[in-house]
């Protein structure tokens, strides 16, 4: 038999961002079992979720359809660490706007639609992008848009044939 601590279990869950776990009779659950130095076996709910969605996003890196909302956390050197349901993330500054980004700080506390980039093995950190859910979603955003509509951006470079603007986070 294997005993989980659901008390532990709540707080690991909590602390990693994960989704609150009802646990109920019946429930079927991904769960990592291992033995301590007594030679009891423990389970961990906690460490089942993240190896159950770290399997998903793997798959998902060859899924052209698979999307993610994604919270920026902080900047770091390139880029930005994000977190995906618990598990952190690495979204480089390249490849989290759709046009140049002029204030890191302020994508900060931002939610982001983001699709698997690839998996970086030695780093043992997913690499995330939004600019490759933009490609997946921008003609249907396209399609939206209305001639007839003023619309309010942000210029965000320039080049000798005009300017680049932003808008509501997609143009």
């Amino acid at each position: 038999s294997v005993s989980i601590d659901l008390t532990k279990e709540e707080k690991a869950i909590k602390r990693l961002g994960f989704p609150p776990i009802e646990v109920s009779v019946g429930c079927e659950f991904d769960v990592v079992v291992f033995s301590d130095k007594s030679g009891y076996y423990n389970g961990s709910l906690a460490a089942g979720y993240e190896n159950a969605l770290k399997k998903d996003l793997l798959k998902s890196i060859k899924d052209e359809a698979a999307a993610y909302a994604c919270r920026i956390e902080s900047t770091c050197p390139g880029g930005f660490m994000v977190n995906l349901s618990g598990i952190k993330c690495f979204l480089p500054g390249s490849l989290a706007a759709a046009n140049r980004i002029i204030d890191f700080q302020s994508f900060v506390g931002k939610t982001l639609n983001v699709m698997i980039e690839m998996y970086d093995e030695k780093r043992d950190i997913f690499v995330v992008s939004f600019k490759k859910y933009l490609k997946h979603i921008i003609d249907r955003k396209v399609e939206d848009l209305s001639l007839t509509h003023e619309y309010t951006g942000t210029v965000t470079g320039t080049s000798p044939a005009g300017v680049f603007v932003e808008w509501d986070q997609y143009y």
